[in-house]
């Protein structure tokens, strides 16, 4: 790579991530302008997709980029330009990058901004030396950070993306994950009878209530396991309930966060949970409560023997020198999305640090190596 392609792809991942894309409250134009900026002057059709975010109530923006050379099939690159409130104990500015030792130092850099500046990069290569054939689609997207309801989800759900495969630019290490559980976030709320404090026997305590249904669930054990993944987990993350200190509550609420592995169906594991619930309520009849699956994110699986797999693998190995990992991350990401239409899907990304934290980074040459992999995978998937 050229001294002015370090310096063009520097640019580009420093301009990103001066862009302030906090999410929430998701605003998201400012780098989607870039990159429209950046790309205007190539052969791509660009469009500029409005969302409507009903969690922050406000617009969140897309983008989409194409260039097709003729019949063939279609690759998507995708990335999310949101990231997370910067937090406290930063070294530097977190929207002031900077580069120390060989890493680019700056909210989002890592998640994922490095990986946004190689695939926007090689895209653009790609569309001025068009060694391909078939379809290539950029897709930089809002809302990763929350639910994606405004992003990846929204493009998929109104069949504004469409591909036969698809790349995910989350930091990897340079390695490919090729399986993620899925995320089941679960309402639980039990109703119960007010009364006054000092009375208890005269009301139905619904904290008491729930007590009983996370001691039962908390003793749930699943007999499933995924070689790479291990057991479905589940984590009781949020408990709220009652109005005042001396009223016996007549409602509590429990947020449930649950691991699912590849192979589980969602509709099962809320059986599972409610059958649980109704053996407490075989020996208590004041039991009632409500169940809901707030959101569901797919679990993830590709063949590790599939031809995208073996492609990028056999291209990093080529510009690494060193054989990538093929990996089972527990988190989700925007491939579960595209992979639950039919997509074949991985993430590959650069290496990063601190993600969420303080003092994020993203090392720079694994970044401008990225981008290579990516123009190299285009051409040889799309031949």
């Amino acid at each position: 790579m050229s001294e002015t392609t370090i310096h063009e792809l520097k640019s580009l991942l420093f301009s990103l991530i001066r862009c302030n894309t906090v999410n929430p409250p998701g605003n998201s134009r400012e780098a989607v302008d870039l990159i429209v900026e950046y790309l205007k002057n190539t052969p791509a059709d660009i469009k500029i997709i409005e969302a409507w975010d009903n969690k922050n109530k406000t617009y969140m923006y897309n983008l989409i980029a194409e260039y097709s050379t003729g019949s063939g099939k279609t690759l998507i690159f995708n990335g999310h330009h949101d990231v997370v409130p910067p937090g406290a104990n930063w070294s530097y500015d977190p929207f002031k990058p900077v580069e120390e030792n060989g890493w680019i130092i700056g909210r989002g850099a890592s998640d994922m901004k490095g990986g946004i500046a190689a695939m926007v990069y090689a895209f653009k290569h790609l569309c001025e030396n068009p060694d391909f054939k078939g379809k290539l689609v950029l897709s930089i997207v809002a809302d990763e950070e929350i639910d994606s309801s405004a992003g990846t989800r929204y493009l998929l759900e109104k069949g504004l993306l469409k591909g036969d495969y698809a790349i995910v630019g989350e930091s990897t290490g340079l390695n490919i994950v090729t399986a993620r559980k899925g995320v089941i976030w679960v309402k639980i709320k039990t109703l119960g009878v007010a009364a006054h404090g000092s009375k208890p026997h005269l009301g139905v305590n619904a904290i008491e209530k729930m007590a009983k249904i996370i001691e039962r669930l908390s003793k749930l054990r699943w007999s499933i396991r995924h070689p790479r993944l291990g057991k479905p987990t589940m984590n009781f993350g949020i408990i709220r309930g009652g109005t005042s200190i001396n009223t016996v509550a007549d409602e509590c609420e429990l947020l449930i966060d649950m691991r699912a592995i590849p192979g589980q169906k969602i509709e099962d594991i809320k059986k599972r949970i409610c059958g649980e619930i109704e053996k407490i309520r075989l020996k208590d009849k004041d039991l009632k409560y409500e169940i809901e699956l707030i959101d569901v994110f797919p679990p993830y699986e590709i063949d590790r023997k599939h031809e995208l797999v073996k492609i990028a693998r056999k291209t990093v190995k080529e510009i690494t020198g060193k054989t990538p990992k093929l990996l089972a991350k527990p988190g989700s990401s925007d491939v579960v999305f595209l992979a639950e239409k039919g997509i074949a899907s991985i993430d590959l990304g650069p290496t990063g640090r601190n993600a969420h934290g303080a003092n994020e980074a993203v090392n720079f040459e694994s970044v401008a190596k990225l981008s290579e992999i990516y123009i190299k995978v285009a051409k040889r998937i799309l031949k």
